[in-house]
């Protein structure tokens, strides 16, 4: 059934063309008989005389008579031969000498004889050319040399029956000679002929090829192919591989170059072409060239192929190898199912050796073919390796690296290059392999991570990766840093309590800072002993040996020395010291500062921010925004007049009375977000490193209860995003009267804080309608502050009882003299202007209430608080 669709197959192909040499043969043998090499073998003549010497077919026309053949698989059309051969005599050739040596050959029928000859102009030979007769048809027109190497080629068509020689030419258009066309002879093998002569000459020859083209037989044979990768892609021909028709016939019937399977589901891999090969029933071997893989570390061939079955009848491929050309044929791998699309193998090549073959036998079995592309004979791939080596010196540290079957560049002409980060930082790209150099590291573990990327910078697959971990010490150990050692002393004598060795050396950070060491573990006792000694070298207290847990050194400079004077027989590692290790912690300590008061004084520089929150159900909800506000916007009023200093805290009413209407800030009649509101003063560095206290009292407190109001003191870091150090420790509510005070210790103020003390209002923002409701908060200094600094005396003076439940009270200074009065509200609006001659106030005129009283004598000043019931 399928045969029906040959023709149709033949016009498919597009590109179709088949392979040239059929066999070669450079003689690499050993001297003696040429038959048992290869494929030689004998056909007249006495076995055994005829020779190889130095590499070369020796002929003799002479004593010598066998006769020799080395048979190949018949192909159609043109076939040639070309040999290299040189011409020895003792004499020239004579006249009636006319002897063949080379030729073709089926059975007894001898064809394209090639032919020593008389010269035609005094030369000592020259050479010609029969078709089948044995005597030259034709003879080359120039005179040759004896002892000089020729090369000749002949084509003899199988169809014609004609032959043709060419001397020394690089292409067949060449001139050339020709025989006598004798009919049509199909060829079998090639053949070296022995004669008893006139002349008895001898003839060495060499670099036999055998082809279907002209080129082929152009080169040398002598030296098979050994420059490895070895590919083969057949966008064109089959190049060096030979393709041979074992059974069957057609022109698809053997390996041959296509672009398309039978039923074009399979096109080429890659290029325009590939090999293929398809019929009903044919075999067809396509072989390697001569190859030299003894310089090939564990070579492979990598192929392509694929092999589509066709209802049932499946086509199959196999792949031999031989060592030598003589040698018999042995199976590396046999494929024999259904392989639809491409379909790439690798196979290691056994026994390698300096002539050395492959062949891909396709049996064909009406499939769909069988197609072969990219083919490469090649050394197995050598992993990529790299192996990179830290060594440090001190705080100093040297990155070098290693590479095998990887080429670094920095042009892309290579296999790529390296890349590396240093604790965990961002990757930095290396692109060649000389030591990486890191200076200055700081004290303590670091960790590299390497690996190789190609020219794209990506990693490998597979990833060649090395993480190193490594540890830097400058000889210095940092406040709030420790040291620890486990030391193992061969130095008896080398060391003394004047001359430890050193082991680290700390200096404070700022100057004026107090330094200490705190020790850990411990050395032998009485033996190994641990030299302190400040920044001048003078040593601090005796040598500490023994168990020194806990021990604390300090210095009176800012530096601190630490050495080791052991004897040889210290060591932890052993365990004769009774301690595992050595260790010490460095602490830098800032001495206190005098302790810093900070007063509710308004006419300090107060600022003001506002935190904004969501309002959910009356609550603080989730943070908005912040932002720096004027004082008078949180809400805050400072009354610096130096007859009534107060601060009054309130909520904000300015957020919803500046935007009517706005539903951010309003919902009906009430404000719409949760307002902090804060009110402080800071420094950002009179109040570090010293005992800080906030103070004040307050005077009157009626805010309602959707308000809170706290003071505070808060220590916010840069470093961490201005948040408070402190974590609100010191936030506190302020009282609804009295003194209120918060003290924070000097070690809790570290320099680089932003110090705030101040106050803080929380609740909604509120609606001016509702401000006598809402309440207040009025506070001060001090619950008797003085209106100037210049009242010594009138600072005595007492003003009682106080609170009032009747019409007066009394008032009592040392000094004498009239006393002005004035009473003013929590408003601070004047209720009272009056003056009194002796120690009784009449206030029955007042409303009960918080009042500020001011007592004036002698051009004297006091405010008090009054409060009337």
């Amino acid at each position: 059934m399928k045969k029906n669709y040959y023709l149709l197959l033949t016009i498919l192909i597009t590109s179709l063309s088949f392979g040239q040499v059929i066999v070669s043969d450079d003689f690499t043998y050993s001297d003696g008989s040429l038959v048992g090499n290869g494929d030689w073998a004998s056909h007249s003549g006495t076995t055994g005389d005829f020779l190889v010497s130095s590499e070369q077919a020796v002929v003799q026309h002479g004593t010598p008579s066998e006769d020799v053949n080395l048979p190949f698989t018949p192909v159609s059309g043109n076939i040639y031969f070309g040999i290299d051969f040189n011409v020895s005599s003792s004499s020239d050739i004579p006249g009636n000498d006319n002897e063949y040596f080379a030729h073709f050959r089926t059975g007894y029928n001898l064809r394209a004889r090639l032919d020593v000859v008389p010269g035609t102009a005094g030369g000592n030979y020259t050479v010609g050319i029969s078709s089948s007769s044995g005597s030259a048809d034709a003879t080359w027109g120039t005179d040759l040399t004896f002892g000089v190497t020729y090369r000749a080629t002949v084509r003899y068509d199988q169809d014609s029956g004609l032959a043709e020689l060419w001397v020394d030419a690089s292409s067949s258009g060449d001139t050339s000679i020709s025989g006598t066309a004798d009919g049509a002879q199909s060829i079998e093998s090639f053949a070296f002929r022995q004669s008893d002569s006139d002349n008895n000459e001898t003839i060495t020859v060499d670099n036999l090829i055998v082809a279907q083209t002209f080129d082929e037989t152009l080169g040398s044979t002598s030296t098979a192919v050994d420059t490895f990768p070895y590919c083969s892609s057949f966008d064109t021909d089959l190049g060096d591989w030979t393709s041979t028709l074992v059974s069957g016939s057609g022109s698809t019937a053997q390996w041959g170059v296509g672009t398309a399977n039978y039923n074009s589901t399979v096109t080429p891999l890659t290029g325009a072409g590939m090999a293929y090969m398809y019929d009903g029933a044919s075999v067809s071997d396509l072989t390697s060239v001569a190859m030299d893989l003894t310089g090939v570390t564990n070579p492979q061939v990598t192929f392509s192929y694929t092999q589509a079955v066709w209802a049932g009848d499946q086509d199959e491929l196999r792949v031999w190898y031989k060592a030598a050309a003589g040698d018999s044929w042995t199976e590396l791998a046999a494929y024999t199912s259904s392989v639809t699309a491409w379909e790439t193998v690798t196979l290691d090549l056994p026994n390698p050796s300096s002539d050395y073959y492959i062949a891909f036998n396709g049996t064909c079995g009406y499939g769909y073919g069988i197609t072969l592309d990219d083919v490469c004979v090649d050394a197995a791939p050598t992993a990529i390796s790299a192996d990179w080596d830290v060594s440090v010196t001190g705080a100093d540290a040297t990155v070098s690296i290693t590479v095998a079957n990887f080429v670094v560049t920095d042009d892309g002409s290579g296999d790529g290059h390296w890349h590396y980060t240093l604790d965990g930082g961002s990757a930095v790209m290396v692109y060649d392999t000389n030591d990486v150099s890191f200076t200055g590291l700081a004290n303590g573990e670091h960790t590299l991570v390497a690996w190789l990327v190609d020219n794209n910078h990506t990693a490998l697959d597979p990833v060649v990766e090395e993480t190193i971990t490594f540890s830097t010490f400058d000889g210095t150990v940092a406040c709030g840093e420790s040291f620890s050692t486990c030391y193992d002393s061969d130095t008896t004598g080398a060391y003394t309590d004047a001359d430890p060795l050193a082991l680290f050396s700390a200096t404070v950070d700022t100057t004026g800072d107090v330094i200490s060491v705190t020790f850990s573990g411990g050395t032998e006792s009485n033996y190994d002993y641990v030299i302190v000694t400040n920044g001048a070298g003078v040593q601090i207290g005796d040598p500490l040996d023994g168990d020194l847990n806990g021990v604390v050194v300090t210095s009176d400079d800012g530096t601190i020395n630490v050495g080791l004077n052991a004897d040889s027989s210290w060591s932890c590692v052993s365990g004769q010291s009774g301690f595992t290790s050595l260790g010490a912690t460095v602490t830098c300590v800032t001495p206190a500062g005098d302790p810093n008061t900070v007063l509710a004084d308004p006419t300090l520089g107060w600022l003001g921010y506002m935190n904004v929150f969501d309002l959910t159900a009356g609550a603080q909800g989730g943070f908005l925004w912040g932002s720096g506000w004027g004082v008078p916007d949180v809400a805050t009023t400072l009354n610096t007049d130096t007859d009534y200093m107060i601060i009054t805290l309130e909520p904000n009413y300015n957020a919803y009375a500046d935007n009517p209407g706005d539903a951010y800030w309003q919902d009906g009649s009430v404000g719409a977000k949760w307002m902090e509101g804060s009110t402080y003063v800071e420094s950002a560095s009179d109040w570090n490193n010293a005992d800080l206290t906030f103070t004040g009292y307050v005077y009157h407190h009626s805010l309602a209860t959707d308000w809170t109001a706290n003071f505070f003191i808060k220590a916010l870091d840069p470093n961490a995003g201005y948040t408070d150090a402190l974590n609100g420790a010191y936030v506190t509510a302020l009282p609804t009267d009295g003194v209120f005070s918060v003290t924070v210790p000097a070690g809790e103020l570290s320099a680089g804080f932003i110090v705030q003390a101040g106050f803080a209002v929380n609740g909604p923002n509120a609606n001016p309608d509702n401000q006598a409701a809402n309440g207040k908060v009025i506070l001060g200094g001090d619950v008797d502050a003085p209106m100037s600094i210049d009242d010594v005396n009138v600072l005595d003076m007492r003003i009682y009882p106080n609170p009032v439940d009747g019409n007066y009270v009394t008032i009592l200074s040392p000094i004498n003299g009239t006393k002005y009065i004035q009473v003013f509200d929590i408003n601070g609006r004047r209720v009272m202007d009056t003056s009194i001659n002796n120690n009784t106030l009449d206030v029955s005129s007042i409303n009960s209430g918080f009042y500020m009283i001011k007592v004036t004598i002698d051009g004297q000043s006091k405010i008090s608080k009054l409060v009337v019931r």
